[in-house]
C-alpha cells in the first residue's frame, strides 16, 4: 500500500467517524429539542385543564347527579307522563365547553386523560339526548318499558360518573403539575392561573 492510499484510507475513515458524529450530534440535539417541545405542550395542556377544570367538575357532578337520581326515582317516573330530568344550564353549557377544540388542546397530557374525557363526555351527551328524545313518548310507554329505559340510563350514568372521577383527578393534577411553567397571558386565556386557583379553591 502506497503512501497516497494509505493517506486516502486514513482520510475517509475521518470522513466516515466525523459523518457518524455530526448524526449523533443532530440526534442528540433533535432529541433534546422534541422532549422540551413535549414538556412545552404538556405544560400548555396543563393550563388549560386548569383553566376549563371547573367545567369538568360540574359534568362529572352532572354524571352524579344522574346515576344517584335515575334508580331512587324508578318508581316514580315509571308511573308518571311526563318525564322531566333536572339538568342545570350551566352542567349543559359545561358539556357544549369542552369541545372537540379543548379536548384538542388537552391531547398532550399524560394517559390518555382526553381521550378518556372526550369518551366520557361523548357518551353523557347521549345519554341526555336519550332522555330528551324519549320526553315525547314518555307518555305513550308503559310502566314497564319506562322502568327499563330508567335503569338502562342510571346504569349508564354510573359508568359515566366512574370514568369522569378518575379523569377529574388527572386534570387537576395536570393543571397543578404543568401548569405553573407557562402563563395565562402566553396562552391568550382571559383569567390568569392564580385567579382560576383561587376560584377552585
Amino acid at each position: 500500500m502506497t503512501k497516497m492510499e494509505v493517506f486516502k484510507y486514513l482520510l475517509d475513515t475521518l470522513t466516515a467517524a466525523g459523518t457518524c458524529g455530526a448524526v449523533f450530534v443532530a440526534l442528540w440535539l433533535s432529541r433534546g429539542t422534541a422532549k422540551k417541545a413535549s414538556a412545552d405542550a404538556e405544560a400548555r395542556a396543563g393550563l388549560v385543564a386548569a383553566h376549563h377544570l371547573n367545567h369538568v367538575r360540574n359534568i362529572a357532578a352532572l354524571a352524579r347527579k344522574l346515576a344517584v337520581l335515575l334508580p331512587a326515582s324508578r318508581a316514580s317516573w315509571a308511573n308518571q307522563a311526563e318525564l322531566r330530568v333536572p339538568i342545570a344550564l350551566l352542567e349543559r353549557e359545561s358539556l357544549q365547553t369542552m369541545g372537540l377544540d379543548v379536548l384538542a388542546q388537552l391531547l398532550p397530557l399524560a394517559d390518555h386523560c382526553a381521550s378518556r374525557l372526550g369518551r366520557s363526555i361523548g357518551e353523557l351527551s347521549t345519554l341526555l339526548e336519550s332522555i330528551d328524545s324519549m320526553s315525547s313518548l314518555w307518555c305513550a310507554a308503559n310502566a314497564e318499558l319506562r322502568s327499563a329505559w330508567i335503569e338502562r340510563w342510571a346504569d349508564q350514568a354510573q359508568l359515566t360518573a366512574l370514568n369522569l372521577e378518575i379523569v377529574l383527578d388527572e386534570c387537576a393534577q395536570a393543571a397543578s403539575t404543568h401548569a405553573p411553567s407557562i402563563t395565562a397571558a402566553e396562552l391568550g386565556l382571559e383569567n390568569p392561573l392564580t385567579t382560576r386557583r383561587g376560584t377552585d379553591a
